[in-house]
């Protein structure tokens, strides 16, 4: 029988267990705090288009801001703001950059520029800058704009903020923190928050409920409550809040990307497609190469996953998983040279993940390098003895060299593996044992 060299790794897609959770996006308001990146959803990752534009330049910025690259990250953003000067984003993402790097008076400067672009935006960030630079009169005139806003904080995000300790002996400190800024919904939403964290579902789901008939023109509670029917894959109910936000809002882009995030999970992998290319559509920082990779790989269009994917190390070079998927990719399309370069990258990169390892071995062995492919497999199984692939492609090799050398020990650690491969249930290896090994 014909030996097979390419058979599908397991974990690679979506549906067989990725490391990675996609999960609905959960929206607040847009909240510009020194402490977070300014993204524009939980989980997202946001970029517009292959080429160097503004929104490519900022995207390469917030990578840098993840890596703490924050040099790095201010020329990205300046690009950015060249291109687009009314670029609000960018100048917040830049000025927390200069905040990091202690430039206080660039960081502040370019908090101004943001808020005269988005009112309220910059506030917060305003707050702290001023405080650390002994300017308490500022420091609670922007602390109060804030609070006012749409990005209010809540009190332990106030009171665990570092950069006010400056200005806490000031009786003014306590009125700010004791003050409830919130209204009967944001407070409500607040309380949903609170109930999922103490994984009362069914509680979080009732005061989702409660803050659509305080708000009924918010789509965040329906997204939060798709979020909660999700995790119970309630999926009709789910997407049913999913359609209701955007009806409510057709022309806004978090509608469509929430539902395409849940149909990812339900693996309507096409379908997630088509609303993530809408979302994309209506917002020039969102669109989601790495699930899109995902997603195309699963339905088999592989260059068009590569693409993707290679968008998105762009912005992420050092996601190791990516690099390897990658690599797998350019195997599953017969360009071995280019997976074996991913495939050496992601070891360098995580030499601790036994898949990355198979991967490589897995190049030797398609290349017919049998003698690097059985090291290969060898060390996986060291690092992975329940590695069922492994051990199948270990013994392929095993085969392949006993057919140029002749060596009984080849074809009697060729059985062993069969066995252990058969034993672990991998796919082709009871044939192997039937028709060789008897």
């Amino acid at each position: 029988m014909t030996l097979a060299y390419r058979k599908t790794l397991s974990g690679i897609y979506p549906e067989d267990g990725i490391t990675f959770e996609i999960s609905i996006v959960y929206l607040s308001k847009k909240i510009m705090i020194k402490s977070t990146l300014l993204l524009l959803g939980v989980f997202i990752i946001s970029t517009i288009s292959y080429s160097q534009d503004a929104y490519h330049y900022y995207n390469k910025g917030v990578g840098q801001m993840a890596y703490e690259n924050y040099l790095e990250a201010i020329q990205d953003f300046s690009k950015a703001v060249e291109l687009k000067n009314d670029y609000a984003n960018a100048f917040a993402n830049r000025g927390l950059c200069y905040h990091r790097l202690k430039q206080y008076d660039l960081a502040i400067a370019d908090y101004l520029k943001t808020e005269s672009l988005v009112s309220g935006q910059g506030s917060y960030n305003l707050a702290c800058a001023y405080s650390l630079v002994s300017k308490p009169e500022e420091a609670f005139k922007w602390l109060t704009l804030c609070q006012k806003s749409d990005y209010k904080q809540i009190r332990t995000t106030l009171e665990g903020d570092t950069d006010f300790e400056n200005i806490h002996s000031d009786k003014r400190w306590k009125t700010i923190v004791e003050t409830d800024w919130h209204s009967p919904y944001e407070r409500t939403m607040l309380d949903v928050d609170i109930k999922y964290n103490a994984s009362d579902v069914a509680g979080a789901i009732v005061l989702c409920t409660k803050a659509i008939t305080l708000e009924h023109t918010k789509t965040r509670p329906y997204f939060a409550r798709a979020y909660m029917y999700s995790s119970n894959q309630e999926w009709v109910k789910a997407a049913d809040d999913c359609d209701k936000a955007i009806l409510l809002k057709s022309k806004e882009w978090d509608g469509y990307a929430n539902k395409a995030t849940l149909l990812y999970k339900q693996k309507k992998y096409a379908d997630a497609l088509i609303l993530y290319q809408q979302a994309i559509d209506l917002n020039a920082e969102y669109a989601p190469y790495f699930d899109m990779a995902m997603s195309k790989f699963a339905i088999a269009k592989h260059k068009e996953a590569l693409k993707d994917l290679k968008t998105y190390l762009e912005f992420y070079p050092k996601d190791d998983f990516a690099v390897y998927f990658a690599g797998y990719i350019h195997y599953t399309l017969l360009e071995d040279a280019a997976a074996f370069e991913y495939a050496n990258k992601a070891i360098d990169m995580n030499p601790a993940v036994a898949e990355y390892h198979l991967l490589k071995a897995n190049i030797y062995l398609a290349t017919k390098d049998f003698n690097k492919a059985i090291e290969g497999y060898t060390k996986v199984l060291a690092m992975n003895e329940k590695s069922g692939e492994a051990y199948y492609k270990r013994a392929i090799a095993l085969a392949e060299r006993f057919a140029k050398n002749g060596d009984k020990q080849d074809k009697k650690d060729f059985c062993a593996d069969m066995e252990k491969a058969e034993e672990l249930n991998y796919e082709g290896a009871a044939q192997y044992l039937r028709e060789l090994c008897n």
